[in-house]
């Protein structure tokens, strides 16, 4: 342990961040397939399989009621409810915080300092 103290000591911040970058996308992957492998295990018949009918006469109602974008919008809502869609956010958002951290490394690199700095784009 030990020596893999040492070893985390002796990066650069910017190597350090390439570290965490890389675990945290490892750890999204790894945690969105226990996550989907988990829900499909537990998963319930979802109500399209019961009554096709009463969906439709729904949506129609909603359509009548909303308009379009009601119709659009519950529909967003049913599918971000589906196991497969939640694991895939769950990678999205994990690889988005492993991109910032991959970038502010290279921000990092790219200062002689080895500080950031951020700009505005003006200079």
């Amino acid at each position: 342990m030990s020596g893999l103290l040492a070893r985390w000591k002796s990066l650069t911040p910017s190597g350090r961040l390439r570290v965490t970058g890389g675990l945290i996308l490892v750890a999204g992957i790894a945690g969105a397939a226990l996550f989907y492998w988990i829900r499909l295990r537990s998963a319930q018949p979802e109500m399209d399989e019961f009554a096709a009918g009463y969906l439709r006469a729904q949506e129609h109602q909603t359509r009548l009621m909303m308009g379009p974008m009601g119709v659009t919008l519950s529909q967003w809502v049913d599918a971000v409810a589906r196991p497969g869609v939640q694991a895939l956010l769950i990678v999205a958002f994990a690889a988005f915080v492993a991109y910032m951290c991959f970038h502010h490394a290279r921000l990092q690199e790219d200062e002689p300092g080895g500080e950031p700095r951020f700009t505005n784009g003006r200079d």
